[in-house]
């Protein structure tokens, strides 16, 4: 059996301040641990949008997978000051540290998404169909915590809205439940906790599809 995991940057060992989040503490080192006999490909992305994961698929539907699981959504939902293009320019120039005082405003009244909600069903519907003879499933999106929410006034609204997208294409695995002690201190990245949760949630998939 193969399993392509298929994910943007929470898939992925980190350090945030002082905390370090080893490889060996991620989800798919624990599902590669635990179902020694499945072959896990796993694909990482540190700020991937559905796009570029779709970019990815090109490759990975060569893999022939039996299950797809799909984790993405924040970068594409998240309200945002400036677009892609804007920001690899004001990063160029270092201007960021001068524009950082006027983000919040500037996310509020631009309303800027790096992939608009028409663009992300057609995405998703893309990977979908790319991998029509393979069990397609999305982890929902996180739900935004209260620190989250008045960080990034709207993500919340919009986390909703893209999970419900998800939801209408494909299979997802929900994360209402999900408990906020498993994020770190950044309020989206996962903790060594939050990644055994995934991981829990994974192996009851997958345990039913074999």
């Amino acid at each position: 059996m193969i399993v392509l995991i298929l994910t943007d940057s929470l898939s992925l060992p980190r350090q945030y301040e002082n905390i370090i989040v080893e490889y060996q503490n991620t989800y798919p080192f624990l599902l590669r641990k635990e179902f020694e006999s499945i072959d896990f490909i796993h694909i990482g992305i540190g700020g991937a949008t559905i796009k570029t994961l779709l970019d990815q698929c090109n490759y990975q539907k060569y893999s022939n997978p039996d299950l797809v699981i799909l984790q993405c959504g924040i970068v594409d939902c998240a309200p945002r000051a400036f677009n892609i293009y804007e920001r690899k320019i004001t990063e160029k120039l270092n201007l960021i540290k001068f524009l950082k005082p006027y983000t919040s405003i500037l996310r509020k009244y631009r309303k800027i998404q790096y992939t608009k909600p028409n663009n992300y069903k057609k995405h998703l519907i893309s990977i979908s169909n790319m991998f029509s003879k393979s069990k397609v499933v999305a982890l929902e999106i996180l739900p935004a915590s209260k620190a989250y929410e008045k960080k990034v006034p709207g993500i919340s609204s919009e986390i909703k809205r893209y999970n419900e997208i998800q939801r209408e294409i494909i299979t997802t695995i929900n994360n209402d439940d999900f408990n906020q002690n498993g994020l770190l201190p950044d309020l989206f990245h996962l903790n060594k906790d939050g990644h055994h949760l995934i991981f829990k949630k994974i192996s009851i998939l997958l345990e039913e599809f074999q």
